[in-house]
């Protein structure tokens, strides 16, 4: 199993999930056919992006692209161990299956606003805040 922690996937720039499954060397990325959605092939074995876990469920993240504004890890299980967490609905992780983990709020508060500018003269700002609700800090 690799797992992308989140220093590398903030330290990367990571705009999409192939950004930082590509990290991994048993792994290469593609665009789909004639659209933008990202395939990922695993051990030589297509992924595609509707068979990607999200917490552990299918059916979740988006058809096209995962961006990781949202994203805390993102694991990849290579070959047969792949089963003992779960087969992909789509039948396509024979070579390995992908599992995104969502952020969740830490002890200490956060808040973070980030501008991100591209060549073509865009220009982004995300903004992340973190909190725990709460008797006993339950909620976040």
């Amino acid at each position: 199993m690799w797992v992308a922690k989140p220093q590398l996937i903030e330290d990367q720039q990571a705009h999409t999930i192939a950004d930082v499954v590509a990290n991994d060397p048993a792994v290469r990325t593609a665009l789909g056919y004639g659209t933008t959605a990202e395939t990922y092939i695993i051990r030589g074995f297509q992924v595609y992006s509707d068979d990607v876990a999200l917490n552990g469920m299918y059916g979740l993240t988006p058809r096209q692209m995962v961006g990781t504004g949202a994203i805390e890890r993102v694991d990849i299980f290579k070959g047969a161990s792949a089963f003992v967490k779960d087969a992909a609905p789509g039948g396509c992780g024979v070579g390995g299956d992908i599992n995104l983990q969502t952020k969740v709020a830490d002890d200490k508060p956060k808040s973070r606003v980030t501008v991100e500018g591209g060549a073509s003269g865009e220009i982004g700002t995300r903004i992340e805040l973190g909190r725990r609700f709460g008797d006993n800090d339950q909620y976040g």
